[in-house]
């Protein structure tokens, strides 16, 4: 992914030999464990039977590195391949210690691309333990877009910051739950060990990185998008017939988890009576049945659970349907989809695309969205809780934008939201 470096400056070109001496340093004392190692940073599923060729050369650089600078051969101090060779190797140079120092230091973080300057480099934010870095990355700079985000080791070497090899893209939605799958990480490993720092935890748990990226490329390609609770979006429903409406509605209305929205609707609430309550799901009564809608597989089934202690045998389930948001968004008809027309000037199609778009984020500002727990943009910058959620769901619609203003196609410029909704664009 990332290649066409500037000429190597003498750190690079010693960085570089140190690499070849760890590697043969495994050769020749440790090579029992990698079998060991392997196993544990693939979790037991190897990518040579489980992931396209296509990912080899990517899957090997990144366990290689790993397996050098944060595998953990020795438990009693820890100790990496990098901290036995430094006790094996007598006769280093100051040069050379301090290049062991530098793969010592490092850690995998997760970063987030600020800006990307063509053909020159990037600047990237450090998400877990903050900084900005300048970083010169030529090639990278072809295959980045602002806002994507990716785990990667970064070294300063030769007075600049490079990315030392290793990179586990993600979906720009998946930010904060990886975020809090490291903090929960963090608050673990400080059980055992009170006095350690975010950097410490990073060294020991790095193939954490993987394991994400791993199981988004295997279980789904696109980005997903989670509830507030961390379940995968599903369009879930679950229709009930019923033998007395008048008694339903009385035991409806008596259940303090559901909140009246008018004669025939009902939301279900995640804390009863408190202001601003997480809605779970919604219960509607149409005709002869009781429709119930959610969110994520998980609330649906905690929602048929809920309608069948409050009525039991006034109720019979019918049946579920549970659409992924993709595919509804697949099998929307084409007049709802904006699609390049052939014969169109590019200056005709940006203006189309422009129109549609403008009026579609000025619903989407009063709409309430799944993301955003059924809240509406608007009602969300209110909160200061709430705020960052529409900042993370702007960058990921800023970020799709700009990899088609670099493709050529229409793109919309979201400034103006931003504007509209009263917030900082984070430049």
């Amino acid at each position: 992914m990332f290649k066409d470096r500037p000429v190597l400056g003498p750190q690079d070109v010693l960085r570089s030999h140190l690499i070849n001496s760890l590697f043969e340093f495994v050769a020749r004392f440790y090579k029992d464990i990698i079998p060991e190692a392997y196993d544990f940073f693939w979790d037991g599923q190897p990518p040579e039977e489980t992931l396209p060729e296509e990912y080899a050369d990517f899957t090997q650089i990144n366990f290689h590195e790993w397996l050098l600078f944060d595998y953990i051969v020795e438990p009693d101090g820890y100790k990496t391949i990098v901290d036995l060779y430094r006790e094996h190797a007598k006769n280093l140079s100051d040069a050379e210690k301090e290049m062991m120092n530098i793969f010592k230091n490092s850690v995998l973080s997760l970063y987030e691309v600020q800006e990307v300057m063509p053909e020159q480099g990037l600047i990237l934010k450090d998400l877990l333990l903050g900084g900005e870095y300048v970083v010169q990355e030529k090639s990278g700079t072809r295959g980045l877009f602002k806002w994507d985000i990716f785990a990667t080791r970064i070294l300063f070497i030769d007075e600049k910051f490079i990315i030392c090899g290793s990179v586990y893209p993600y979906p720009v939605e998946e930010k904060q739950h990886i975020i809090d799958g490291v903090k929960s990480e963090y608050r673990d490993f400080k059980r055992e060990n009170p006095t350690a720092t975010l950097q410490d935890c990073l060294k020991v748990v790095g193939s954490m990185f993987n394991d994400i990226w791993y199981d988004i490329v295997t279980s789904d390609r696109r980005p997903g998008i989670r509830t507030k609770t961390g379940e995968p979006v599903m369009f879930c429903k679950a229709v009930f017939t019923f033998s007395d409406r008048n008694e339903m509605v009385k035991r409806l209305k008596a259940c303090r988890e559901l909140a009246a929205d008018g004669k025939t609707r009902y939301s279900w609430l995640e804390e009863p009576g408190k202001d601003g309550s997480t809605v779970l799901g919604t219960m509607d009564i149409t005709g002869k049945q009781l429709i119930l809608e959610c969110m994520s597989r998980k609330r649906l089934q905690m929602g048929k659970e809920l309608i069948r202690n409050i009525l039991g045998d006034l109720v019979l389930h019918k049946s579920d349907t549970i659409k992924d948001p993709y595919e509804v968004l697949e099998s929307m008809p084409a007049k709802e989809k904006v699609k390049a027309t052939s014969g169109l000037s590019k200056e005709a199609e940006q203006q189309i695309y422009d129109k549609f778009m403008r009026e579609h984020m000025t619903k989407w500002l009063d709409e309430k969205i799944p993301a955003l727990d059924d809240k509406s943009p608007r009602k969300c910058v209110k909160s200061q809780a709430d705020r960052q959620k529409v900042v993370d769901l702007l960058k990921s619609f800023e970020n799709i934008e700009e990899k088609k203003k670099r493709n050529g196609e229409p793109y919309f410029d979201l400034t103006w939201v931003w504007q509209k909704l009263g917030l900082k664009h984070p430049e």
